[in-house]
């Protein structure tokens, strides 16, 4: 599904009320209805709420909501205005037909008691905002937050907006939003998206084919769109027709990520394993996963040299991937060794934890990559590489991504709840696999070696990274389910791969989604 930003939000909006011609009286039927329709099904026992309308169109659907709610479902409704004069041309319609129909209308001037309702709908501001709620609207936003009712939102929660972060003092948070023809931007990625609460996305007329446009170049991964790509096992092959990845990882003291590394690998499906590592910790590594080829490279401080990977250069065996990052160590010859790579290596690459780091010392580096990159920073890292605070990461992810990616010409995975996965083209994927049992050690590790095994099997590195991304916050979606952990570890999710590639395959996973449609 696409998703979309306000002023794309509106351009739909205009060419389909200006160029296709449906009014937009229709448009606010449908959509005060749709939200009326939710609000019976999620809530069919209660009998009283409360109804909060701003002056725009936003307003103007929460009073359709509002009759639809007492003349379809029963429900006692008060509604209460912001204001009662100066009102969108459609809210005024609206507002004329309550009073025609006799409804309890009042302008906002004390708060009502709580114990006139069970629930609340706002329905003050929608998704085109212009700087942060003041006055009045702010007000009855901060009572809407202070009433411990539960609130359902009217296209997006009043406040939220993709240019500042939300907070409680000024943007409603919602039990329930109920989004139009497509889900905004800001109400897919934390933090909004922990305001918008379950999001539900109406149709309310709009063509298909201007919400599918590609000019919408955001969208949320769907399963069904992704098995299409899994590439069917034949019966007349063999481990050299799956590709054959070699992993760099691991120094003294950190002989755990390389092993997860090749467990995420291994669990792609790729032919063979070689997994290079500092010779300082190659007793400890090799044996414990038989299926992995450990291969010892020089080491200094503990960690890989330039003679390492002049030793990968001279090694003669044909590698399809690499993978590198994931406990190198930042010594100095590292850094070195790591850079190199980056220069000379000719094959696809994904580039992760230690690496990153180091990279983020000059990124220019970055530019004289010859081979597909891919990058998984988590926002510290992602902070690092672009010299600012881990909050102005979280608070602009899908920007910071969309950036670092089309700067540099690679892929960039920012990893976290509801993942990010950026384009060179411009074109930006949210992941909506993942839950927060998840957030253990070691998990970044898995996903390296995932990724890097389907690169190795000639997957795309778009392929490659939006399948590993789906694959592996499905595998631990599914033992979250079953198992109702606290907690999964980055073995346990490494070892179940196999299983939801299967899920995948047979459709399962096709409705994997955080938002529900009506």
């Amino acid at each position: 599904m696409k998703v979309v930003t306000s002023s794309q939000m509106r351009e739909i909006d205009r060419r389909t009320i200006e160029g296709i011609g449906i009014p937009s009286l229709v448009l606010m039927e449908n959509a005060g209805r749709k939200v009326a329709e939710a609000i019976h099904k999620y809530f069919p026992h209660i009998k009283k709420i409360i109804l909060l309308c701003g002056p725009g169109n936003n307003g103007g659907d929460g009073l359709v909501c509002a009759r639809h709610l007492k003349l379809h479902y029963g429900k006692k409704v008060s509604v209460y205005l912001a204001r009662k004069d100066n009102l969108s041309p459609d809210a005024e319609k609206n507002l004329r037909i309550l009073e025609n129909l006799n409804f309890q209308i009042f302008e906002w001037v004390n708060p009502p008691s709580i114990e006139e309702s069970n629930l609340v709908v706002d329905a003050l501001l929608g998704t085109g905002i212009k700087g942060k709620p003041e006055g009045k609207i702010a007000d009855m936003i901060r009572w809407i937050n202070a009433s411990s009712l539960p609130v359902v939102s009217v296209d997006t929660p009043s406040g939220l907006s993709g240019d500042f972060p939300p907070h409680p003092d000024y943007t409603v948070k919602a039990l329930i939003t109920v989004t139009m023809a497509l889900p905004k931007k800001e109400q897919v990625v934390f933090p909004g998206a922990e305001y918008v609460g379950k999001l539900i996305v109406a149709d309310i007329g709009f063509p298909p084919s201007l919400l599918g446009s590609e000019e919408w170049k955001i969208e949320i991964m769907e399963g069904e769109k992704l098995k299409q790509w899994i590439k069917p096992r034949r019966p007349d092959t063999h481990k050299g027709t799956y590709g054959h990845i070699l992993i760099l990882s691991g120094s003294q003291g950190f002989t755990g990520a390389p092993l997860l590394t090749a467990r995420g690998a291994l669990r792609s499906g790729v032919g063979l394993i070689t997994l290079g590592i500092p010779e300082t910790i190659y007793s400890i590594v090799a044996g414990k996963i038989p299926e992995i080829i450990p291969f010892p490279l020089p080491a200094k401080e503990g960690g890989f040299t330039l003679s390492a990977w002049e030793k990968i250069k001279n090694w003669g065996r044909k590698i399809t991937s690499l993978a590198m990052g994931p406990g190198i160590s930042l010594a100095s010859p590292v850094k070195e060794f790591v850079k190199k790579v980056i220069e000379e290596s000719q094959l696809p690459m994904v580039v992760d934890a230690d690496a990153l780091t180091i990279i983020s010392e000059d990124t220019s580096i970055l530019k004289k990559a010859k081979s597909p990159l891919i990058l998984t920073p988590h926002p510290g890292e992602m902070a690092r590489l672009i010299g600012k605070d881990i909050d102005y990461v979280l608070n602009h992810r899908i920007e910071v991504a969309l950036s670092f990616a089309r700067k540099f010409n690679l892929i960039l995975i920012l990893k976290g709840a509801r993942t990010v996965i950026a384009t060179p083209e411009e074109k930006v994927f949210i992941n909506p696999t993942g839950n927060p049992g998840m957030a253990t050690g070691g998990m970044g590790d898995v996903l390296t070696g995932l990724i890097g095994g389907l690169l190795a099997q000639g997957y795309t590195p778009l392929e490659s990274a939006l399948i590993g991304v789906f694959i592996h916050g499905a595998s631990g979606d599914i033992l979250w389910e079953e198992r109702k952990a606290t907690s999964l570890t980055a073995t346990e999710v490494a070892e179940n791969i196999p299983f939801t590639f299967s899920r995948l395959r047979e459709g399962y996973l096709d409705e994997l989604h955080f938002y529900d449609k009506i």
